[in-house]
């Protein structure tokens, strides 16, 4: 039976978001973080903080802050109440601001957005193998390539030069959607990201899990790490810098598909 939100503290995420500036859009839930604490959806990690330094909307946003050789920046991720199995969809977006000066610096990737997928037992349920946004080639001055890859079969989908460009610009909001239809076989998944209203990757050209029985875990699952926001930075942030997110929502099929759609028709949570 399909789960309904209620004014932003209902039954698709646990713990409820009793915090956060919460609020129920259709069947989204959407987090605008003008309360003074984090929301609860955050239960994996919360390393940001709220911040009234840059916003969105309102006067708060969160300030995700990596020391200088910092890897593990653990800043924003949860997991949601029900595990999500081969044929759900997942949307997630949210908007980024990173301020002049911001060093993308990377020895080889960093883990933009990324989704734990795992067998469906065990003590590693959910757990083990990431579906991940990559960012890559980035520095102090260029903003770098998109890359995708699911952990499991460690085959990138994107080679050199193909690899479309980051549209990161600096010192400027911008807005980022991400949708995922998990699949083991490639040509029964879908990968979609977007900045802006620009449709950036959109391909089944690789799964999104790693077997057909692999699921996303749920707060059921202690070890699994859920919907993760820049969770690894390889080689180290390359100086102590911040950024900011503003209006994080996330969507699934169990709780109802988004109902705005972009240019092309595809279902997205959008601007």
């Amino acid at each position: 039976m399909p789960l309904t939100c209620i004014t932003g503290r209902g039954s698709l995420y646990y713990p409820p978001p009793d915090s956060g500036g919460g609020s129920e859009v259709g069947s989204m839930v959407d987090f605008d973080f003008e309360d003074d604490e984090l929301p609860s959806f955050f239960n994996t990690y919360a390393g940001g903080v709220i911040s009234t330094e840059q916003a969105y909307s309102g006067t708060r946003s969160v300030k995700c802050t990596a020391a200088e050789d910092e890897a593990n920046l653990d800043w924003l991720a949860g997991k949601p109440l029900h595990r999500l199995t081969q044929g759900d969809e997942i949307w997630v977006r949210f908007r980024t601001f990173f301020p002049t000066g911001y060093d993308f610096s990377v020895s080889t990737s960093l883990k933009f957005l990324r989704v734990d997928q795992g067998a469906n037992s065990g003590v590693n349920r959910g757990h083990g193998a990431h579906i991940d946004y990559y960012l890559q080639s980035a520095n102090d001055t260029d903003v770098g390539f998109w890359n995708f890859i699911q952990e499991d079969i460690q085959s990138w989908m994107f080679a050199g030069a193909e690899r479309p460009p980051s549209g990161i610009i600096r010192n400027t909001w911008q807005t980022w959607n991400f949708y995922l239809l998990l699949h083991s076989v490639a040509s029964s998944a879908r990968v979609r990201l977007w900045c802006d209203e620009t449709l950036i990757i959109d391909s089944n050209t690789r799964a999104t899990l790693g077997a057909a029985t692999n699921e996303v875990g749920s707060i059921a699952d202690g070890n699994c790490q859920g919907v993760m926001f820049m969770t690894y930075w390889n080689g180290g942030s390359p100086q102590a810098q911040s950024c900011y997110l503003d209006d994080w929502a996330i969507s699934t099929n169990i709780s109802g598909a988004p109902t705005a759609t972009d240019g092309a028709g595809n279902p997205w949570i959008g601007l």
